[in-house]
């Protein structure tokens, strides 16, 4: 719950930004507020996939810091 707090402060701080890219994790779009302010500077563009497509993705040499190295399918099947 905090980190979602500084996420929103974080996103709320860039009003004033112009002609930028901003590049957010997935959960940021989960706050209905989060949303209504970006959709309020500029275009909003959700991209998303399956998580099979997503488990394609993953660098196994470097997995993600959430899913557990010693059982990356059975780790990832959790999380997704």
């Amino acid at each position: 719950a905090q980190f979602r707090a500084l996420e929103t402060e974080a996103l709320l701080s860039l009003k004033e930004c112009q002609n930028t890219i901003i590049a957010l994790g997935g959960g940021a779009v989960l706050n209905p507020k989060n949303v209504e302010f970006l959709q309020g500077i500029g275009s909003l563009v959700y991209l998303s996939t399956d998580p099979a497509t997503l488990r394609a993705r993953m660098n196994k040499e470097n997995p993600p810091a959430f899913l557990d190295e010693n059982n990356l399918e059975a780790s990832f099947l959790t999380t997704f």
